[in-house]
């Protein structure tokens, strides 16, 4: 049971076994050492609880972590970390919002077949209309990288479809047009000899996990008990590899559909970058910040891509500050903006 930290497992005709216990035990162990250093919450505070959830849409099983009451807030991870990566923004959120963070098919632990696109533009629809199953209303949303982008891409949609629903982006280093990194190393897995060779080698891949996961902090001191083998148990899931490459294949016309729609996005957004980040540029924040009409950027020193992780103590206070200054425009003004 995901009973450390505010985590419950409940049961919805899936066993808890289905959970992957390493999973369990990052989120015990990292909330144990916060609270030891006094930074899970105030003294004497109680934790909320969030709960484990499966459900059946569009006739695959997707996972989704739940708590809290008030106004809704969707998180959305990055690429292959899957819904752990909130595991210190749920509870602090939760206190005062109704969190929902899924596990998106292919690249978190929900259900994905052969033929889904898992891309950015694939996920939002999802995302859109997961935000209608659930019943959620208008909702604040919290995107990290890959789920930055899929954010941008639900706003995009919601406003194109006149359907709202956005309230508010909070954005992590969103995946973007004008970031330097990464895009030779896309390109070349996106193509036919790239893909045969992701699919050789992702199943021997283990051991750059932990090079690859020192390179997303700013500092690796940081890095919680418990984060790489948890992180491994949530990627190597069958069929990884194929929805890795539906979503690459689609990564540079889903990217770049944001360079001249980003301007679209008209609710408020915060921007949150590590000045160490090297999975996605930190000097693209300044374009993608001028392309936003209602957008502010916030520059986290020291930090790489994982603010949320490596800093959670000051990113969960830019979030709930910003979340509260959105809810204070909406109820002046009896309107979202």
């Amino acid at each position: 049971m995901l009973d450390d930290g505010g985590y419950r497992a409940t049961k919805s005709g899936i066993p808890d076994t289905e959970i992957p216990q390493r999973e369990q035990e990052a989120i015990s162990a990292g909330w144990k050492v916060r609270m030891a250093a006094g930074l899970a919450g105030p003294v004497g505070a109680q934790t909320p609880v969030i709960s484990v959830r499966w459900i059946d849409f569009e006739g695959r099983r997707l996972r989704y972590l739940e708590g809290g009451n008030g106004p809704p807030v969707m998180l959305l991870h990055g690429f292959l970390g899957g819904s752990l990566c909130w595991r210190f923004t749920l509870p602090a959120l939760a206190r005062q919002f109704r969190v929902v963070a899924p596990d998106l098919p292919g690249v978190g632990l929900s259900q994905a077949e052969a033929g889904d696109d898992c891309g950015i533009a694939a996920q939002a629809g999802r995302v859109f209309r997961l935000i209608q199953s659930l019943g959620l209303g208008d909702v604040h949303v919290i995107g990290c990288s890959f789920g930055g982008a899929v954010a941008l891409h639900l706003a995009l949609l919601a406003r194109r479809l006149n359907a709202g629903g956005i309230r508010s982006l909070a954005l992590a280093a969103p995946v973007n047009p004008w970031s330097r990194f990464g895009g030779k190393r896309i390109s070349v897995l996106r193509t036919a000899p790239g893909g045969i060779l992701l699919r050789m080698a992702f199943p021997y891949s283990d051991p750059v996990h932990g090079w690859a996961l020192r390179r997303l902090y700013g500092d690796t001191s940081r890095i919680p008990l418990g984060t790489l083998e948890a992180y491994r148990a949530v990627i190597f899931k069958p069929g990884r590899a194929r929805s890795i490459l539906s979503a690459l294949r689609k990564w540079k016309n889903d990217v770049e559909l944001l360079r001249d729609s980003a301007g679209e996005i008209d609710v408020p957004v915060l921007l949150v970058w590590g000045d160490r980040d090297r999975a996605v540029d930190p000097e693209s924040s300044a374009q993608l910040q001028r392309r936003l009409p209602a957008c502010e950027c916030h520059m986290m020193a020291g930090v790489g891509h994982l603010p949320f992780e490596e800093a959670p103590e000051e990113f969960n206070r830019m979030v709930l500050n910003f979340l509260a200054r959105c809810e204070g425009a909406t109820g002046q003004n009896g309107t979202q903006r």
